[in-house]
């Protein structure tokens, strides 16, 4: 069977128990982290990677208090030489409300940056709408070729 030039197989969508920040893959990893417009970050992204924390306080502070007029925005933060901290602004307000639009429009360019690095995406699942954000993670992730883990947190051992 032959393809056309522009072809590109769709990435591959896998579920896991554990941590995003301490991806499971080897190659150029991409943790992706949706962020509010509030300052607020991550505890386990601190501890392990205090750079991706410095880096968006960095972005929140040069935004002057209008982080909400960038919603759908990333930023990126180089943590090690095989994988990077994409930051998704895509909650807003002190409830920090996912805004489904910013996610879409965020996970485009964090597409097209893993793309770009040959990577693959780390990330949390997302609460929320569970099929709009399964079909954004769709259109604009695994149809540019990126494969995705979507990681749930372990359960605690009951004693």
């Amino acid at each position: 069977m032959r393809y056309p030039s522009n072809f590109m197989p769709q990435g591959r969508l896998k579920e896991a128990t554990g941590n995003p920040a301490t991806p499971i893959t080897g190659g150029f990893r991409c943790i992706l982290q949706v962020v509010n417009d509030q300052g607020k970050y991550g505890d386990e992204m601190c501890r392990n990677w205090p750079q991706a924390e410095s880096s968006y306080r960095g972005w929140y502070r040069n935004c002057f208090g209008k982080m909400d007029k960038k919603l759908g925005e990333i930023q990126t933060a180089q943590v090690q030489s095989d994988t990077a901290v994409i930051h998704v602004l895509a909650k807003t307000g002190k409830d920090e409300k996912l805004n489904y639009d910013a996610l879409r429009k965020g996970l485009k360019e964090a597409g097209i940056y893993a793309s770009d690095q040959n990577g693959n995406v780390h990330m949390w699942k997302i609460e929320g709408d569970q099929e709009k954000i399964q079909a954004a993670i769709t259109e604009e992730l695994l149809k540019r070729g990126v494969n995705v883990t979507i990681y749930t947190a372990q359960a605690p051992k009951q004693g």
